[in-house]
């Protein structure tokens, strides 16, 4: 349910963004999300997975510094993209390069982006950890469901661009993140628990992980990256490119909700050296996964056409 009702939310938002901004705009919106994404992959890979990890099966203080370790690494990671992408940003400006606006809204507002949206992010650790989904989906519809709620307000009345749609979608994540902050959920309090020892623990086994987020998201925005970077094609191909890209997203709700679920367990077992146990779960769920997704994946094929004119005709372009 938390995945689903955020990718009902963010179809919802897909769709009011395309009558509010045109076929270049718009394409610029979907590269700079497909850019931050990636991003995020780099940052969350690092520290997410091998904290999931450790809390699965860590007492309170160990808590205390999983959270805190996990939050201070993950502004080491931060601060090394500030000084990438502005440094990027400050070349590209003095050279005089034509660069694709999506590219430069990434190099200029993901590093402010990344710090709004530190506190949530961080927190989904410890809620995939304590299996604790309901959370996790009151404070991703916080999150998404005020952006959407301006978007209405935005196409009735503001009208206004790209630049003020990206601020008050930096402002939403950051509504967030201070509202985990104030929960203790994220870390924030506890840096003071920190250690170098447990950092490099995080660091050891996240570069693994990464690397493997790095190469599935690669997998699935490289396309994006590389019609945003052609003189031929650019932001209004991307514009086009998204609708059905939009329709393969609704294919890893199943397969991302049981992934979130059984990790967390195989982790546990893991650690207990149960092997047995972490096969049956590990067959269980792959079991589960295909019996779920093969009559889906029959569907998605069979209603493409409805499908993709029902989007088209619900989100036609300004």
């Amino acid at each position: 349910m938390a995945n689903l009702v955020t990718a009902v939310l963010g179809l919802i938002s897909f769709m009011l963004l395309t009558r509010q901004l045109s076929t270049e705009r718009f394409g610029d919106w979907v590269l700079f999300l497909a850019l931050t994404n990636f991003a995020d992959s780099i940052r969350y890979g690092l520290t997410r997975t091998s904290v999931v990890r450790l809390l699965t099966n860590a007492d309170k203080e160990q808590i205390k510094r999983l959270l805190g370790s996990s939050f201070r690494l993950s502004c080491i990671v931060l601060i090394i993209f500030w000084v990438i992408l502005w440094l990027t940003w400050g070349i590209w400006e003095h050279s005089g390069w034509q660069v694709i606006n999506g590219y430069k809204l990434f190099l200029i507002w993901y590093p402010v982006f990344g710090l709004a949206a530190l506190g949530w992010k961080n927190a989904y650790g410890l809620f995939q950890a304590e299996q604790n989904f309901n959370r996790m989906m009151l404070v991703r519809v916080s999150n998404i469901g005020l952006f959407v709620l301006f978007l209405i307000i935005n196409l009735l009345w503001l009208k206004l661009e790209i630049t003020s749609i990206i601020i008050v979608y930096i402002t939403t994540n950051l509504i967030s993140s201070m509202w985990c902050t104030f929960r203790k959920w994220d870390g924030l309090f506890y840096l003071n628990h920190a250690d170098k020892i447990t950092e490099r623990q995080l660091f050891h086994f996240g570069k693994y992980s990464m690397g493997s987020l790095i190469g599935s998201n690669l997998l699935k925005s490289a396309d994006t990256f590389i019609i945003g970077s052609s003189t031929l094609m650019g932001p209004e191909a991307i514009a086009m490119y998204a609708i059905p890209l939009k329709l393969t997203d609704l294919i890893g709700i199943p397969l991302k909700s049981f992934s979130m679920t059984a990790y967390p367990r195989l982790s546990k077992q893991f650690l207990k050296n149960n092997m047995e146990e972490v096969k049956h779960i590990f067959y269980s769920y792959t079991g589960a996964v295909t019996f779920i997704l093969s009559p889906f994946i029959l569907l998605c094929y069979l209603f493409a056409d409805p499908w993709f004119t029902f989007l088209v005709e619900m989100g036609t372009y300004r």
